[in-house]
């Protein structure tokens, strides 16, 4: 499955720890020392969450056309978010790694507002490119792009 079961981060000065079970997230977030225990109802699975979320995306059966969605944690209010998928198209995408085949994905937020287009090569299943708008970070736009 592709379902989220565990989450870590560690940044800096803060630490989680996330266990993701029967429609509940449970664990512990630190920052500085001080632990605060984690025990929400997120009322189902998980999927493509937290840093490698794109990679799982690209597993998925991408052709023209297809569409779903899926909900993902919102790691600062610790409720669950839908995000919705739309396979917008196939197009030719320039990186520093080359130039691909690729499927261009376009995710949204409408709990809140977070928007991405990813680049998906279609022969490899790679993330090529990634175009994220934070309305988090003040719509803050943040561009990976493969680079070998």
């Amino acid at each position: 499955t592709l379902a989220l079961r565990a989450r870590k981060v560690a940044q800096g000065p803060i630490e989680i720890s996330l266990e993701v079970k029967d429609g509940k997230v449970t664990g512990q977030m630190s920052m500085g020392g001080q632990a605060r225990p984690v025990n929400a109802d997120i009322g189902g699975e998980l999927f493509a969450d937290g840093a490698g979320a794109h990679f799982a995306v690209a597993t998925l059966p991408l052709a023209g056309g297809y569409k779903t969605s899926f909900r993902n944690l919102n790691i600062q209010t610790l409720k669950a978010k839908t995000l919705q998928l739309d396979v917008v198209g196939s197009e030719q995408v320039t990186v520093p790694a080359g130039t691909f085949d690729a499927w261009k994905v376009e995710l949204n937020s409408p709990d809140d507002g977070a928007k991405a287009t990813i680049w998906i090569v279609k022969d490899s299943r790679t993330v090529a490119r990634v175009v994220a708008v934070s309305p988090q970070m003040g719509g803050a736009t943040v561009t990976t792009e493969l680079q070998k």
